[in-house]
């Protein structure tokens, strides 16, 4: 970048001067001129209603009498009947039980029900029975298997999961 400085110091000095000047024979010019004269200002106009000839207010109309009800006579039947039992209160239903959860910070599970792995990026899960469990860090945690395919991984040892650098072309003999 330097040496654009150094072979055309000549041509960047040239240009800043020419520039000052222009610059300040402008700011000269706009000094010296008067400013444009401006003629009176010319009152807002008001639009609607002239407010000295607005109509006077309606009355409001009286309200109307409100009768009181009239209370109905209960009649006094001999036997009085025994009061019907309270329904028993129903259970209040069970909350909604987590079937996953993110691993902590170590990979370790959130709760003892944990018990499948699964690592996000490639989409599988592992259960106790996959050679990779013990060495697999998960990124999340689920409750089953059933849970864990729900939620969109394949099992480690399933057929059909997607396989990474692999074309998947059955082989044809």
């Amino acid at each position: 970048m330097f040496w654009v400085a150094r072979e055309y110091w000549a041509w960047l000095l040239v240009s800043a001067v020419l520039g000052a000047l222009l610059t300040s024979w402008v700011m000269l010019r706009r000094a010296s001129s008067p400013a444009p004269a401006r003629g009176p200002v010319a009152e807002p106009v008001r639009r609607g209603p002239d407010p000295d000839l607005a109509p006077a207010p309606e009355p409001e109309p009286e309200p109307e009498p409100v009768s009181e009800p009239v209370p109905v006579p209960v009649l006094a039947d001999e036997s009085d009947p025994e009061p019907a039992p309270e329904p028993e209160p129903e259970p209040a239903p069970e909350p909604a039980r987590r079937v996953s959860a993110p691993a902590g910070p170590d990979g370790g599970p959130p709760g003892p029900d944990f018990v499948v792995k699964a690592k996000r990026a490639s989409r599988l899960f592992h259960t106790e029975q996959s050679p990779s469990f013990r060495r697999t860090v998960p990124d999340l945690w689920f409750t089953s298997e059933e849970a864990a395919t729900t939620a969109g991984f394949f099992k480690w040892d399933d057929p059909a999961r997607p396989r990474r650098g692999r074309p998947s072309v059955p082989k044809v003999d």
